[in-house]
């Protein structure tokens, strides 16, 4: 009711609401048995996508948290709409499954009408032999298993990060941490924006690891702030001991900000893909053509155009991945290879095989 009161400030109704802790609970448990029983009532009589992923409350219970992907047919539009959060302390494939079970029993919901499964694709979720999916299909073998295409896109970039001579997702992590809830050590690094006048001081961005769309905010925040952060990791105190070493170490190789600059060129695309795969707009129809343009745009920088156009619209995993373009027409982005360009010739041939140059 004080959101009302905010809205309306005119209006002469929304003033006199009031709602003490007692009947807004009776409300909202209300309006929330009203949706969830139309929503159940939906799951019964059309077919829908299950979508489930763990979670973790407040507490120590871990939750289940189950949706639903189903198309309205009075407003003509795909919807995904939120089922339930159901306790499960036991995060066995059998369990999930017992547990998903009996909520349909409960309420009438055939599993004939999943016509496709969705999670995250860890084994428990997606294994062939014991994993939920499995068991799903053995209720219900036209089940699609459609499976996560940002978290596949994801664990392909963080199978290729390997190859890095510091972990990124570490370093962003540590700088962050070091200066949060320091107000003392963000002042100190306020001051070493002086000798940078075309630098602006903004705060560091926190990275998380399962937020896959917070990397390139962070690696172009610390491509931003590299100057004056590496002066300042160099003059620290501790800057001999432990992660403070760490970080002054790889922010004074020369190595670094080259490799921040090629990852953070590659992200654009990947991250363009991800969006909209996380988009509530009904995309199936552009599904093929944006991964297509993903592959061509990332392979397209390494290997030759026509061994990429033979098989990118049939089947990309017949590429001859050994058609490499020479060393000098490779593209590891444009302020890549003007940094690459800008350190000693001794340091180039270590830096060309470190972003992928050599063949």
């Amino acid at each position: 009711f004080r959101l009302c009161k905010a809205m309306f400030p005119d209006s002469k109704i929304c003033k006199k609401m009031t709602s003490g802790a007692t009947k807004t609970t009776k409300i909202s448990t209300c309006l929330g048995q009203s949706y969830l029983d139309t929503v159940i009532k939906h799951l019964r009589e059309h077919p829908f996508t299950l979508m489930i992923d763990e979670s973790t409350d407040h507490g120590a219970d871990k939750v289940l948290a189950v949706l639903a992907r189903i198309y309205d047919p009075e407003k003509k539009v795909s919807e995904t709409k939120f089922v339930r959060l159901l306790e499960c302390n036991i995060g066995t494939a059998q369990h999930i499954f017992d547990i998903l079970n009996g909520f349909f029993e409960a309420h009438g919901i055939e599993w004939n009408n999943v016509v496709a499964f969705e999670s995250d694709n860890c084994s428990v979720m997606k294994g062939k032999h014991k994993g939920v999916i499995k068991l799903i299909k053995d209720r219900n073998p036209n089940v699609l298993d459609l499976g996560c295409i940002a978290h596949y896109t994801n664990l392909c970039l963080k199978d290729a990060k390997k190859d890095f001579p510091f972990k990124v997702d570490e370093l962003l992590t540590d700088i962050y941490y070091h200066f949060d809830k320091s107000s003392k050590r963000c002042e100190e690094l306020k001051d070493y924006f002086a000798d940078f006048p075309d630098v602006e001081y903004q705060a560091i961005l926190r990275h998380c690891p399962t937020r896959w769309l917070s990397m390139r905010p962070c690696v172009s925040r610390l491509i931003a702030h590299y100057n004056p952060l590496k002066a300042y990791f160099i003059d620290h105190e501790d800057s001999q001991v432990g992660k403070v070493k760490q970080i002054k170490k790889i922010l004074c190789d020369p190595k670094t900000l080259p490799l921040l600059y090629f990852l953070e060129d590659i992200l654009a695309p990947v991250d363009a893909y991800n969006k909209l795969f996380q988009s509530e707009s009904f995309i199936l129809h552009r599904a093929a053509n944006a991964t297509q343009d993903m592959l061509t745009d990332l392979l397209g920088r390494v290997l030759e155009p026509a061994a990429v156009r033979e098989h990118i619209s049939t089947d990309p995993t017949s590429i001859d991945l050994s058609r490499q373009l020479p060393d000098e027409e490779i593209d590891p982005g444009n302020l890549c290879r003007v940094t690459l360009a800008s350190i000693e010739d001794e340091n180039l041939p270590s830096l060309e095989r470190e972003v992928g140059i050599d063949n």
